[in-house]
């Protein structure tokens, strides 16, 4: 019997520390906010800034100063009577960690997620063309500095009519290519593909098809970027045949101080691992020597400057 009233006792108690609250923020009469809140008492141990002030993101603080930890926090940002921010948060021993998912074009579906902790960004992944689909995604380091961006092909709504017509075009079946030119318009002038605008969203799907062949929009990251702690970008890698592997690398070297100093685009031709071909460029990026292995000997045995 005191066991039971022991238990039951502590759910009344976890109960009335648990509270939802709605929240007007713009003052126009409207919920817009929702949170799911708790009382914590430790909240010090989470005073990321040291300020001795429960002025984190993941706090609330009620207007008799009672501070409360957000784990849940939903927001209709544009006012426009529909939820498109979900947060998150859970905390471990003195670190708090936050979850956020938006719908930045109020279509109902998530096309942002980003991970967070003690306010510090350290992941993202996005929808950048609001397929439904994730193609791309960041991270960062400890001090909130991207060092690393992986990126899928996405369908695009442009394109230089050189990369179009080889990468493109010409490799998709005849069917296909013809069902392309319905959708882009050429552009002599700006020498470009442009997606028309009078297309219907069947009509978007089936670019979406197509283009799903070549690599496009799989969620697989076709082009990844490395950065240094300030941002600079390091090195690139490249799937160009949509076999998961990198077949094309880039590398930047700089000089003391912090110019750049000169480019190796590296290329591997018959898709094997091991690089054929190396194109060295100035810090103009103007390509200055190429060699080659064309017998794949493992050789150069083609060497031209410029």
């Amino acid at each position: 019997m005191k066991l039971k009233f022991c238990i039951l006792f502590l759910l009344i108690a976890i109960s009335a520390f648990s509270v939802d609250v709605t929240l007007d923020e713009n003052n126009d009469k409207k919920i817009d906010r929702w949170l799911k809140i708790e009382v914590y008492k430790d909240w010090k141990l989470l005073d990321v800034n040291g300020n001795d002030k429960p002025d984190e993101s993941c706090f609330y603080v009620s207007e008799k100063n009672i501070v409360y930890l957000i784990f849940s926090d939903i927001q209709d940002y544009d006012a426009d009577g529909k939820p498109d921010i979900f947060m998150t948060v859970t905390v471990k021993g003195k670190s708090f960690f936050k979850e956020i998912k938006i719908d930045s074009n109020n279509d109902g579906k998530i096309d942002l997620i980003r991970y967070e902790e003690k306010d510090k960004v350290y992941l993202q992944k996005s929808d950048e063309n609001f397929n439904g689909k994730f193609d791309k995604i960041e991270e960062y380091n400890s001090n909130g500095v991207k060092i690393k961006e992986s990126m899928d092909k996405i369908t695009p709504e442009e394109s230089t009519i050189d990369y179009f017509e080889k990468e493109i075009l010409a490799k998709v079946t005849p069917q296909n290519k013809n069902l392309l030119l319905a959708f882009y318009e050429k552009n002599e002038n700006e020498r470009k593909y442009i997606m028309k605008k009078t297309l219907k969203p069947d009509d978007y799907r089936k670019i979406d098809e197509i283009l799903f062949t070549l690599g496009y929009n799989n969620e697989k990251m076709d082009d990844i970027y490395y950065f240094d702690e300030n941002g600079t970008i390091l090195k690139e890698e490249h799937d160009t045949n949509n076999d998961t592997k990198p077949d094309m690398w880039v590398k930047y070297t700089y000089n003391a101080e912090g110019g750049l100093k000169d480019v190796v685009i590296e290329k591997d031709d018959n898709f094997d691992g091991k690089v054929d071909e190396w194109h060295y460029s100035n810090n103009k990026r103007q390509i200055i020597k190429v060699e080659k292995d064309t017998d794949f000997d493992g050789k150069i045995d083609s060497v031209k400057n410029y």
